[in-house]
């Protein structure tokens, strides 16, 4: 059996090299963007089960994500935590305006890719685009992944970042779906069905098991409309030793996020939603 202090000398050694610059100490969401945002978005939605939060971090949150609100308003639910959303490199990351949004609130960026969009998803993304800037960077992505260009670097560097914030107890904020939803532009859609989700918060979960010997609590959180009222439901917390279907960890936690969506929003996990009874953290 491991020592407890040889466990705690590896996490230390992790964190000295993997922690992003900037963020080498803990500090929680800042309190004036954070009350900002639960005054214009917040107060302004109907939040149900936010009991399920768990008290303290560690935790991975995972959320659908179909326009410009959604982190806005988990800013405002994570105000007593240190948390970091992650978002696209290019298309949100090296923005002129979304860039220095991202980093006023300490997030992290993750590989584009619209690898799970067809043809015409693409096209009919490409044509509904208004911002150039984002235009660029959309076409820019369908053509390196067109080429067979993929670069994995930054995922490896992602990943070991997010493993080091939360293995200090921090807050991650994932979209599996990626980038393809940022919808803000004119012309988008106000509700979609759930699309095929990334792999990407199952793998820093495994992870982060890895190097702690312990599972990080993951919650499913599902945002929609009905008319003009924004709906946020949050799931239960749960880990993936918890999945005892046949699914992957992704699809099954995929299918959380649907069980918090009507039925009619869960598209590609309409058939696999299911969510789990499971003690409180």
């Amino acid at each position: 059996m491991e020592r407890i202090e040889d466990r705690t000398e590896r996490v230390r050694t992790y964190q000295e090299r993997y922690l992003p610059e900037g963020m080498r100490s803990q500090k929680k969401v800042n309190l004036v963007i954070s009350a900002g945002m639960e005054l214009m978005y917040a107060r302004q939605a109907n939040i149900e089960g936010i009991e399920n939060l768990p008290e303290k971090g560690p935790f991975i949150i995972v959320a659908n994500h179909f326009n410009l609100k959604e982190t806005e308003i988990l800013l405002a639910l994570l105000k007593n935590y240190d948390a970091h959303v992650i978002a696209s490199e290019k298309v949100h990351g090296e923005h002129p305006v979304r860039g220095i949004g991202l980093r006023a609130i300490r997030g992290l960026t993750a590989p584009d890719s619209l690898a799970h969009l067809t043809p015409e998803e693409k096209t009919a993304l490409l044509e509904r685009v208004s911002d150039d800037f984002v235009k660029q960077k959309y076409q820019e992505i369908i053509e390196r992944e067109e080429a067979g260009e993929v670069d994995r670097s930054g995922l490896i560097e992602l990943i070991r970042s997010s493993v080091a914030l939360l293995s200090r107890g921090d807050v991650l904020v994932i979209y599996p779906e990626g980038l393809w939803l940022y919808d803000g532009e004119e012309g988008a859609p106000r509700s979609h069905s759930l699309y095929k989700g990334y792999d990407g918060f199952a793998v820093i979960a495994e992870q982060y098991k890895r190097l702690t010997s312990e599972d990080v609590p993951i919650v499913p959180i599902g945002f929609y409309e009905e008319g003009e009222k924004k709906q946020v439901k949050i799931g239960n917390a749960s880990t993936l030793q918890d999945n005892d279907t046949e699914l992957s960890n992704t699809d099954w936690y995929m299918g959380q996020i649907a069980e918090q969506l009507p039925e009619e929003q869960r598209g590609y996990y309409a058939q696999k939603s299911q969510s789990p009874e499971v003690d409180n953290f």
